[in-house]
């Protein structure tokens, strides 16, 4: 499932069509992704103002989805495209 900074499921095949795609795999409850996470933001943002054929999507490992909305508030303030592997059914 890949959600948009709302929430919304979007379709990953259009979304992510002639775009240069990174992956940022984290989790809530990880020590260095609480401190790198806030990093990529900015470097995101500063991407994304450059250039509009580039997307982030942020996959999580967190462990159920309480855990998922902690750690999606980066999804929601920065925009950046979520895949919630708990919500999927791959963790």
């Amino acid at each position: 499932m890949l959600l948009d900074g709302q929430g919304a499921e979007l379709p990953r095949a259009a979304t992510l069509k002639d775009k240069h795609v990174a992956l940022y795999f984290s989790a809530h409850w990880c020590p260095p992704c609480q401190r790198f996470t806030p990093e990529l933001a900015e470097t995101y943002k500063a991407i994304k103002a450059a250039r509009d054929d580039f997307e982030l999507v942020f996959v999580s490992g967190d462990r159920n989805a309480a855990q998922f909305r902690v750690q999606g508030v980066l999804c929601r303030v920065q925009g950046v495209l979520c895949h919630h592997a708990v919500a999927c059914g791959a963790v």
